[in-house]
Parts: C-alpha cells; structure tokens; sequence
C-alpha cells in the first residue's frame, strides 16, 4: 500500500500503536478532530499514522472486528475494514493512534482479539476518563440524539439502581463508563503498564489540557503545534434535548427508519441546528438528592483505577465530581420547547438553503442564518416576523397538551 505522506524512517513494521478506546463523553471527539485534522503533519513530524481517509473508517473497523450492527444491520463498508485499517498500520515504519471509543464496552475476548490482530506492534491503550457529575448529564442527551425516548428521570433512575443492567439504559451506560470492568478486560492483553488512564480536566481548566495530556501520552513534545479544525461532539441544552426527546417518541410512534431519523434528526436537526443554541440554553444538572451516590460511584471508579495498577496521567481528582448548578428537563415552560422548536425548525430551512446555494450561487436568507447559528428568538420576535401572533398564541397552548399528552404515554 503507497502511503501519501510516509516519512522516510527505517523499518517495514508499525513499532507501536496507541489504542484510544473512549470512554464516550470524555473529549473523544476533541481527540479525533485534532488527530484528523493534522493527519499529515503528524505522520510527516511526529511519525504517528492515523489510519483511514477519515475517522469513519476506524469505526467501520472496530464494528468488523467487533462484529458489531449498529442499529440492527451490518454497514456495507464493515467487512473486512479490520482487515484493511491493520494493513495500512503494518505499512508504516513508525508510531500509529486509533482513536475509537466503542472499544471501551468491547468483551475481554474482543480486546484480546483486537490486540493480537495488531501484533508485532507494541500496543499502548489510553482510557480518558471524566467525571459521573459531568458525564450523566452528558450521556444522556446523546442518547437521545441517537433517538433514545428515556426521560432524565427515567434514566437516572436506570443508572443508579442496585442491579442497572436490567434495564437498557443502566446496560448501556455502565457498559461504556464502568471504568473497573474495562480496565479488567484491557489489562490483561496489554499489561498494566501498556495502560494509561488520563483524566479529563475539572471546571475551569485550560480547554486544550485535556490534548495535552494526551499528547504526552503519544509522545509530541509540541502539543500546542496542533489544534482541532472544529469543535467536539457539543452538547444540547435542556430544553433542546427535551425538545428532540418529543420528536423521538414521535419518530417511534411512525417507525422512522434509523438511515432517515440519522440523517434528518440527529445530524441536521441535533449536530448542526439546535447545538448552536448551546449557549443560549439552560444547563442539565443531577439533582441534589442523587449527589451521594454519584459521589460514592466516583469513588469506586477511583478506587478501580488505582487497583488495576495502571498509569494515570493527570489528577484522579478530576474524577470527583463538583456540584453545578442547573435545572431539570421538568422545569423548562412550554414556551422554551417552542422556541427551540422553532429555532430547529428554521435551522433545517437554513441548511436546505444552503445546500441550494451550492448550486445556485446566492447566500441564503440572513435571517434563516441568524436562527440557525443559535440566536434564541424570543416569541413575540418569531411571531413578528411572520405576522402570526395569534398562530403562535395557539401553539403556545397546544404544545403545552401535546406535551402533557407525550408524557402521560412516554
């Protein structure tokens, strides 16, 4: 295999490879934009390969050697994507990094069978880990954006039940944040002292720390020489994310397909559109009578670090976790679940247009831009606009039945 940006080093082997394998929520994202977006100068500097044209291809590697189906059906590009990713490693002499944070849940056997399918190589794993304050409220809003109809309530109480996996909720969150379990199934391939445990920053930190962290771990002595060329995987705010949570039981209820629900719910509506709307949004807090089991469960995610033996890079006090202030998905008014269902709604309108313009060659509606990019629009500024203000006053009323109604069934 010709490799376009192959350093001349000596060798016919990858020397090491650097398995990243999650946990999901914890800078993954970050990660890889930086990894993709320096993907030649990388390899040319620093010699480190990230493998495939794009970071889509180490996921369809994973699922091949994983046998995974994400939502029900084997992806036509899988097979043999295992196959082809460790031969682009093998043809490179130095250094190469997959950064893939389904690896995270995989089973003793799979990380057994992901390590040997990289041998001669030195494999080094790297576990970023975050906080559960953080990351509950953080994992569930994915979830939902990956069209999941469980209430916050509903998941919390999914998450901390004595046994969670009866429930899928508890399931899949302790399959990819159990830090124990998945020390115990990397470990042992590896050897404790292949593993390194990095913790991302607290509140407040420097936002490229977490990278540099991680960096030292692949070796780049010049961290700052890199930067992402766009953000990670932003979180929504309550109100969108109760907002998509209603479309989603609405999806359900006609069986939209998960090729559409992905292409129209998640990636334009929730990445592209509501998003934007972060910063104009309430944050999603664990409420205060969960705290002393979040903390205890911390704890036991601390304690499991430093009884696997591994290396830790940062603070394993980063992994306690700070109380914050925000609200809870019942506390958002009817009238915020309109306006980001009007934002969202103006959002795919927006990135219709622009879609349009890529063949016509005119910039689109500048206020279908100011909506889109996260502006919050108060109502009486939505119904100007239209001259509809007895239209929305109706609306108004009628979100707040069909919410009730989505909620007695939810």
């Amino acid at each position: 295999m010709q490799l376009a940006c192959a350093p001349t080093y000596s060798g016919t082997v990858a020397q090491r490879v650097f398995l990243h394998i999650g946990t999901p929520k914890s800078g993954t994202t970050y990660i890889q934009n930086i990894l993709a977006a320096n993907k030649k100068d990388l390899a040319q500097t620093e010699g480190l390969l990230f493998p495939g044209r794009s970071w889509r291809y180490q996921m369809l590697a994973v699922c091949d050697v994983r046998g995974l189906q994400p939502h029900g059906r084997v992806l036509p590009e899988s097979p043999g994507a295992w196959t082809r990713l460790t031969e682009e490693i093998e043809a490179w002499p130095d250094s190469a990094i997959i950064s893939m944070e389904w690896l995270a849940d995989a089973t003793a056997a799979e990380a057994q069978r992901v390590v040997a399918g990289l041998a001669p190589a030195q494999v080094d794993v790297v576990v970023t880990v975050r906080d559960l304050g953080r990351t509950l409220p953080s994992a569930w809003q994915e979830f939902v954006q990956n069209g999941r109809t469980w209430t916050w309530e509903e998941f919390l109480a999914s998450v901390s039940a004595a046994d969670p996996s009866t429930s899928p909720a508890g399931a899949q969150f302790w399959s990819q944040q159990d830090i124990g379990r998945i020390l115990r199934n990397w470990v042992p391939p590896v050897g404790p002292d292949r593993v390194a445990v990095v913790t991302v920053p607290g509140p407040g930190s420097a936002s490229t720390l977490l990278w540099e962290r991680c960096a030292g771990v692949f070796g780049i002595a010049d961290p700052g020489r890199y930067r992402p060329a766009s953000k990670g995987n932003e979180s929504l705010g309550v109100e969108s994310t109760e907002f998509l949570r209603l479309v989603n039981l609405e999806c359900e209820a006609q069986q939209v397909s998960w090729a559409t629900y992905n292409r129209m719910m998640k990636i334009r509506l929730a990445k592209r559109g509501l998003s934007a709307r972060r910063s104009h949004e309430s944050r999603l807090a664990v409420p205060e009578g969960l705290w002393p089991w979040v903390a205890q469960r911390a704890q036991e995610q601390v304690r499991a670090v430093h009884e696997a033996g591994v290396r830790t890079v940062g603070d394993l006090d980063d992994l306690v976790p700070q109380a914050v202030s925000g609200i809870q998905p019942s506390d958002v008014p009817p009238e915020a679940l309109l306006e980001a269902a009007v934002a969202g709604v103006v959002s795919l309108a927006s990135q219709s247009d622009r879609e349009m313009e890529r063949l016509r060659g005119s910039p689109p509606p500048a206020q279908h831009q100011e909506l889109a990019q996260g502006s919050r629009p108060s109502a009486t500024d939505v119904a100007g606009s239209s001259g509809t203000t007895r239209l929305l006053t109706r609306a108004r009323a009628k979100s707040r039945s069909v919410r009730a109604r989505l909620r007695r069934h939810g």
